[in-house]
């Protein structure tokens, strides 16, 4: 390799880097921060996408709380759903996003595998829906929803996540 081709070689990988910093400026998440101890994490459930590839609950929580300089509304797989509360003695909620427009299969089970409460929607990207438990057992129960879209793998199509219902006076 001559010298003038090591130069040639030199001068484009340093152009590339600096097309690459002007595109994206800031890492993608922050690791010089700290956490505010004085931050309160705001509830709402509006899912995005981070550019590690993971799901936060809200634009604010993943700025704030986990220092994520870059994402995109919408869950990273498929779906992504939220239950309030997780821990429940009479109804509880459900928020259910879909990445694009898809048929969705709801159901939860308890810990026996009897079904207490399925539903399938048709086309959804967004749904919510408060549940009425008053004829529930008390225990564990598994919600799990499924998306029906051949360009999903398995593991992105469903996820599932748990919930008690306790007793209360």
């Amino acid at each position: 390799m001559t010298i003038k081709s090591l130069l040639i070689f030199i001068v484009m990988a340093f152009a590339f880097n600096i097309c690459e910093a002007q595109t994206n400026p800031f890492p993608c998440k922050d690791t010089l921060s700290t956490d505010d101890p004085y931050y309160v994490c705001n509830c709402e459930y509006e899912p995005v996408c981070g550019c590690d590839g993971k799901t936060y609950r809200n634009p604010k929580l993943a700025l704030y709380a986990y220092h994520v300089n870059y994402y995109e509304n919408g869950p990273c797989l498929g779906a992504d759903f939220d239950i309030q509360p997780t821990l429940f003695a009479y109804d509880l909620t459900l928020d259910l996003y879909v990445k694009s427009k898809a048929p969705v299969r709801i159901f939860i089970s308890n810990l026996f595998g009897t079904v207490v409460y399925e539903q399938f929607l048709n086309s959804v990207d967004r749904f919510r829906i408060n549940l009425q438990t008053e004829s529930w057992q008390y225990g564990v129960y598994a919600i799990t929803v499924v998306v029906f879209d051949g360009n999903l793998t398995k593991a992105e199509a469903q996820q599932t996540k748990k919930l008690v219902k306790t007793y209360t006076e």
